[in-house]
């Protein structure tokens, strides 16, 4: 008995580049995901980027596994857009089918895929407003094939809650809840409160993210401080925190 360590390999996959320029919920979860990962003592091989750059790291990984190479699982994060045009439409025509191919290969493989599932914004009317109805069209087809190949390569489907799962037609063996990927902090409990009530929203303020309704409420509410934490291109010219009284 050598008492050498078995290595701990798994494999990260998400069909977009991470910006660190620009660190919104889509870039910032997948960074601490990577950190966890490490934390566990797995190292983290990425597939990650354009498709090309996808398509050279799949190619990579998969003379590796012949040489092999063991990998645990998989882990995914698809983005806001369907994935074969997540990281651009010249995507689409030049490597149409490169993740879900990679997704049945690591069926046959039997390396387990989990994969997060990030909205529905897709399934609802306000997610089209002003866009080009052929585009509109293509964009319903791509999202409705990421489900038909989720439901049937993906082992277990993370997602904000289980019932958003049931509004994007989810149909997967098993599915459960993802916590944000952020921190824990520990915080001292208030055990005295006075007459008024502090709230805070970080995120978008536009199009989608429509919060006139919240405003108006918050308006009419005595003794309520809302803060809003937004970039500054969403309609906010010389500062991302606005204070709502």
């Amino acid at each position: 008995m050598s008492g050498k360590k078995e290595e701990k390999n798994i494999i990260f996959h998400i069909p977009w580049a991470i910006n660190k320029n620009h660190p919104s919920g889509s870039q910032i979860r997948p960074v601490n995901m990577y950190k966890a990962f490490q934390s566990l003592g797995y190292n983290v091989e990425f597939i990650m980027g354009d498709a090309n750059n996808r398509a050279k790291q799949i190619e990579k990984i998969k003379n590796q596994i012949i040489k092999g190479k063991k990998y645990d699982f998989v882990y995914s994060e698809c983005s806001t857009y369907p994935t074969t045009i997540a990281s651009g439409l010249k995507d689409c025509i030049s490597h149409p089918f490169l993740d879900y191919r990679f997704f049945s290969y690591c069926r046959n493989k039997n390396i387990p895929l989990g994969l997060f599932y990030r909205d529905v914004h897709w399934k609802f009317s306000h997610f089209y407003i002003d866009k080009n109805p052929l585009k509109v069209m293509l964009l319903k087809l791509l999202y409705k094939i990421d489900i038909e190949v989720y439901n049937k390569y993906v082992d277990i489907l993370y997602v904000p809650s289980k019932k958003m799962a049931s509004y994007a037609g989810i149909k997967n063996r098993k599915i459960s809840n993802l916590p944000p990927g952020t921190k824990k902090y520990k915080e001292s409990i208030k055990t005295s409160y006075d007459n008024k009530l502090n709230l805070l929203y970080v995120g978008g303020i536009m199009g989608q993210y429509d919060m006139s309704k919240i405003f108006r409420a918050v308006n009419k509410i005595p003794n309520v401080e809302l803060v809003i934490c937004c970039r500054k291109k969403n309609g906010i010219k010389h500062t991302t925190t606005m204070h709502l009284t």
